[in-house]
């Protein structure tokens, strides 16, 4: 199992409010504080564009492009964020820490965190993927620490807490490029474990069938050992 090059830190009591944060250090990658339990609340819902103008990331002439070609475009709806992304008026990280400010919430990053596949994948790829949401550990109340694209999106946060079983999120804010990454790397990890498993098992069936065999009648490239390893050189290639 991978473990992270630092533990999410658990010490997050349970929310009574929108946003209640513990005095203890969160992981590496994130902002001094911690992850908080959050609602979103109507107060939190300021328009991320103002505060993209307020901090001087956009010109209001620039947010008015972004908002129109938010409306035009076809298709499922972008949040504005992306927009601004897409558009180039503003990098990724950007817009997550402009989001992240705007909620109360920690931005981290994802690149100095390596959260352990098995904890990954208590959220189905599909569904994690969909969301934009990666689950980075469990509290011992059997809460969830998650790193979310968009904190904002309700329908989201409801999928996260049916699948994890767990009614308690602990979250900070990521960039969603973070996110896709660190779920690639989850399920890529699990794949490869099964595929050198049942590498391994067709070279157990193969030594019993050479054991059988009569003498002379393997070749060296038949033997289970290399067949192990050309089968390994074949798959990274």
């Amino acid at each position: 199992m991978i473990v992270p090059r630092r533990r999410v830190n658990h010490g997050v009591r349970p929310a009574d409010v929108d946003t209640v944060s513990s005095t203890t250090p969160g992981p590496a990658g994130a902002a001094p504080g911690t992850a908080r339990t959050f609602v979103p609340s109507q107060a939190a819902r300021k328009r991320l564009g103002d505060v993209l103008v307020s901090t001087g990331l956009l010109t209001p002439e620039q947010l008015e492009t972004a908002l129109a070609a938010q409306t035009s475009s076809t298709g499922p709806r972008r949040r504005l964020g992306q927009v601004v992304v897409d558009l180039g008026l503003a990098s990724e990280r950007d817009v997550a820490e402009c989001l992240a400010s705007l909620l109360g919430l920690e931005l981290i990053d994802l690149s100095k965190i390596v959260p352990a596949p098995d904890v990954v994948k208590l959220l189905p790829r599909q569904v994690a993927e969909r969301v934009r949401v990666l689950v980075l550990d469990r509290t011992p109340a059997g809460g969830v620490v998650i790193a979310a694209a968009d904190p904002t999106n309700v329908l989201a946060l409801d999928d996260v807490r049916l699948y994890t079983r767990s009614s308690d999120l602990k979250m900070y804010v990521a960039t969603e490029s973070q996110i896709r990454d660190q779920l690639n790397r989850a399920w890529s990890l699990g794949q490869d474990s099964a595929s050198v498993e049942a590498i391994v098992d067709d070279v157990e069936d193969d030594e019993e069938g050479a054991a059988a065999a009569p003498s002379g009648g393997v070749s060296v490239d038949d033997a289970p050992i290399v067949k192990l390893v050309n089968q390994i050189l074949a798959d990274a290639v």
